[in-house]
């Protein structure tokens, strides 16, 4: 008895020790995407701003609120840098010494705090500065901003920053994940960008600060079946035409991609970067998106790529 039971126990270690092997291996080719922030400017609720919906998203807490909009791959490359970066450290304990790369979307202040990259410099930060440090990849706008600030604060850049000029249609290889920036809708002032993101497993079309997207990046995904797509949401459940878009242009654009064979119902559609002049709460959206096959995503939200 005592020698079957024994024998059970050895069975169920061994098993439990494989099924945790198992899965060590499978996620070990997959990588996650965390959204930090999802919100627009402002934030939600805003910053200096008591309407409904900042009240609604304030009371009800959650998943409501929402930090400018930021993203955080494989532990190790970030999109976008707002002034949130040092409330998302705290929030999710990140060690943002094991950022290598960023990558910008466009200059606006809520998307680039330059003066906040300053402290990456040696006056402020006690790191080992023996590594290779961050490279950046953004549009001319972005990098000028960036070395401005630096020129203003500590005189020079710094030596552990590399400032890479992103070109639209042209791969950025980082290791196993691809980038790829897109062209985006949104200011003309500059050259704005969404990311086509790729790694071993899946495709993420990550899309905010757009409006409706041009034929450019709509013929550049034509062969490409993306799992995942993240869409501009600023306008909420208003309609939109400019540089932003609203919940009708998300359906507008799943449909698209459907019909060019880019996406299929196995497609994750996600609204996301909200403002509160859209007027619609994370608790809002399910009743606004029901039937629609979209998801809001939320500060801390996570998917596996």
């Amino acid at each position: 008895m005592e020698i079957a039971f024994c024998q059970y126990i050895f069975y169920r270690a061994f098993s439990l020790i494989n099924d945790v092997f198992c899965v060590i291996f499978i996620m070990g080719y997959s990588m996650l995407f965390k959204y930090l922030g999802t919100a627009a400017a402002e934030g939600f609720p805003a910053l200096f701003c008591n309407c409904d919906a900042c009240k609604r998203a304030l009371n009800a807490g959650g998943r409501n609120i929402r930090g400018r909009s930021a993203a955080l791959l494989d532990g190790h490359i970030l999109i976008d840098f707002p002034a949130d970066m040092l409330a998302y450290k705290i929030r999710y304990n990140l060690d943002l010494i094991n950022i290598k790369y960023i990558l910008f979307t466009h200059s606006h202040i809520d998307h680039l705090a330059a003066n906040e990259l300053c402290y990456y410099h040696h006056w402020y930060s006690n790191r080992d500065t023996s590594g290779s440090g961050i490279t950046i990849f953004g549009n001319a706008k972005v990098l000028q901003l960036i070395q401005d600030a630096y020129k203003f604060d500590t005189g020079s850049m710094n030596d552990s920053i590399t400032l890479c000029q992103i070109e639209l249609f042209k791969k950025i290889e980082l290791g196993e994940i691809i980038f790829t920036p897109l062209a985006a809708k949104h200011d003309s002032k500059e050259e704005c960008a969404i990311y086509l993101i790729e790694t071993n497993e899946s495709k993420l079309l990550y899309a905010n600060d757009s409006g409706p997207l041009p034929d450019t990046t709509y013929n550049f995904l034509k062969g490409t079946r993306l799992d995942f797509v993240s869409l501009d949401c600023t306008c909420g459940k208003i309609s939109a035409d400019g540089g932003h878009m609203g919940f009708p242009e998300n359906l507008l654009t799943k449909n698209r991609l459907i019909e060019q064979g880019s996406a299929d119902n196995t497609t994750t559609f996600i609204s996301h970067h909200f403002s509160h002049n859209g007027l619609v709460t994370y608790d809002d959206f399910s009743g606004l998106a029901a039937g629609s096959g979209f998801i809001s995503s939320w500060d801390g939200m996570e998917l596996v790529l």
